[in-house]
This record gives structure tokens, C-alpha cells and sequence, in this order.
């Protein structure tokens, strides 16, 4: 082999090797926009679809009481209470649909838009106790009943949420305040009984603790607007707020596929009603009903209601990452 020959060889396999090491080293650690898309906003960018089991709890009180007094017939004095209370527990499978995505508009990072639909169907028992007490001439009596029931249960949920993602702690911790808004509708054996919007605000909390599993939490507010319409509720008035907790667990296992489930945990109380009410007749009774007493009789009239449910959901789905 010439000199010539065995210079220019020495010059081309170190060329090559640089080359090849190169491209091996650019295909290596060259990451692609998978790669480059932290597992925060990952999560934040999905379109899933989960099963669920929900558990629904409501307890309701009710009661009336009622008396008729004189001031010169004391003997005919006469009162009434009647007082109701109901528990009902209700298992519902359905199914939950949700899509949410964060973007970038010009310098402005992380906008979060999401969408979520809930829908279940299953069997509530209703269980209701009933007491009635009399008092008339010194006399009482008592009665009480009990009252069972089963039925079709159904309920669906629309929730929209706007806001904006800020990441945190080297980008493993993303905190995406929001505002949401919805609806919500069914009762028994109906999907459409008594809707009933609502608005409010919640604070979404994601936390990779690797490049595949995203811990996420969520912790909402919602005011519903005319809470006092609802089904199977007991004396509630005017616009009540809906407490919420949600922890979720997010796995990626392939390039787009992801693993997800989670529980929900929301508490809501429809409020009290208390109607006191009180006329008096100071010449003679102005009420047939309490004519027999004479004048200067007094009525006697008060309500009260109130309502109170816990709500629990379990879901396990995929997710689409976008």
C-alpha cells in the first residue's frame, strides 16, 4: 500500500467514526415533542373516557308544628307536631367523558380549557319515619310510621372550566387555578328532573413524581343557583354552594395511551327553612277553625326543613394524550 493511500485512509475513518458517533449520539438524545412536553402538561392535554361507580347519600328533616290557644278556654287548648325524617343511599354506575387541553397564545403559557360530562343510572332506597303527636284538653296522643321505597335513580353532569397552568418546583408541579361552570339534572326515574346550573372556582394541583406517573388533585367550589328546585330535597332555598375534593392517579404507558383513575368526594347542604307564623284574634275568633275558642285565641304555625347529601366517585379509564 502506498504512503498516499494509507494517508488519505487515515484521514477518512476518523471522519467516519465522528460521523457515525454523531449521528448515533443525535439519535439517542435527540428528544422528540413527546419527550419535550413535561409530564404536567401532558396530563393536561388528554381526551379520556372512564368508568364509574357512584354513591350518593341524603338525609332530610322535616317537621310542622301547630297550636290553637285561648286565653279563656285553656281546657281546649289544642297543638300538633308532626316531624319526618328520610335517609337515601343510591349506587349508580355510569360513565365519565372528559377532554382538556393547555396551550400557548403568544407569550402567554399554559391556558387550560376542559369540558366533562358524568352520567349514572342505578337504584335508590328511600327510608322515611314519620311521628305525629297530639295534644287536645290535656289529652295526647301518638302515632308514627315508617315508610320504605325503591327507584331508578339517574343523573347527569356538564362541567366547562377556563384558566391558566403555573409551573413550579422545576416543572414537576403544575397549579391551574380555573373557573368552571355546569349543569346538572335527573332524580328519580328521570335524567332531565329539575336541572340546575352552577358556577364557581377550583384550583387543580398535578405533581409528577416520575416522567410516567402524575399524582393529580383538584379542590372546587360551585354555587348552585336555584338549589331549592332540586329532587328528592327537603326544604332548601335560594343559591347553596357544593364543596368538592378530587385525587387521581395518571399512568403513562405508551407514547399516547395513558392509565388513569381516581375518587371524588363532594358535599353539599341545601339549607334550612324556618316559617314561624302567628295571628291573633282579640274580638272573637276570624277563623272558623278556631270559632269553638272565642275571642282572644291565639295560632300558632311553624315549619322547618333541611337537607344535606354526600356524594362519592370511583373511576378507572384511559386517556388519549393529544
Amino acid at each position: 500500500m502506498s504512503s498516499r493511500l494509507r494517508h488519505a485512509i487515515a484521514k477518512i475513518v476518523p471522519l467516519g467514526a465522528a460521523c457515525a458517533a454523531a449521528s448515533f449520539g443525535a439519535f439517542v438524545t435527540t428528544p422528540n415533542a413527546f419527550a419535550d412536553t413535561s409530564p404536567v402538561v401532558a396530563v393536561n392535554r388528554e381526551v379520556g373516557l372512564s368508568i364509574t361507580g357512584n354513591y350518593d347519600a341524603l338525609a332530610g328533616a322535616a317537621g310542622l308544628n301547630t297550636a290553637i290557644t285561648s286565653r279563656y278556654f285553656a281546657q281546649n287548648d289544642w297543638s300538633d307536631r308532626t316531624s319526618s325524617r328520610a335517609h337515601l343511599t343510591s349506587w349508580r354506575p355510569g360513565f365519565r367523558a372528559d377532554a382538556q387541553y393547555m396551550f400557548d397564545i403568544g407569550r402567554v403559557r399554559n391556558l387550560y380549557a376542559a369540558g366533562i360530562f358524568n352520567l349514572g343510572s342505578g337504584d335508590m332506597s328511600a327510608q322515611q319515619d314519620y311521628v305525629w303527636t297530639n295534644v287536645y284538653g290535656g289529652r295526647r296522643s301518638a302515632r308514627a310510621a315508617r315508610y320504605r321505597d325503591n327507584f331508578t335513580h339517574n343523573t347527569i353532569n356538564v362541567t366547562g372550566e377556563i384558566g391558566k397552568g403555573f409551573q413550579l418546583a422545576h416543572d414537576r408541579l403544575m397549579l391551574t387555578p380555573v373557573f368552571q361552570g355546569g349543569y346538572s339534572a335527573g332524580g328519580g326515574n328521570s335524567f332531565t328532573t329539575l336541572g340546575l346550573g352552577y358556577v364557581g372556582l377550583a384550583l387543580h394541583a398535578d405533581y409528577a413524581l416520575t416522567k410516567r406517573l402524575v399524582i393529580r388533585g383538584r379542590a372546587g367550589w360551585a354555587e348552585y343557583l336555584d338549589a331549592g328546585s332540586a329532587d328528592l330535597v327537603y326544604g332548601s332555598n335560594g343559591a347553596r354552594p357544593e364543596w368538592s375534593g378530587d385525587v387521581a392517579l395518571d399512568y403513562r404507558m405508551t407514547r399516547r395511551l395513558h392509565l388513569t383513575g381516581g375518587v371524588r368526594y363532594a358535599y353539599m347542604d341545601y339549607g334550612h327553612t324556618h316559617s314561624p307564623d302567628i295571628w291573633r284574634t282579640a274580638s272573637g275568633a276570624s277563623f272558623s277553625a278556631i270559632g269553638a275558642f272565642g275571642g282572644d285565641t291565639t295560632y300558632t304555625s311553624a315549619s322547618r326543613a333541611g337537607t344535606r347529601s354526600n356524594t362519592v366517585q370511583l373511576r378507572l379509564g384511559l386517556a388519549y394524550q393529544l
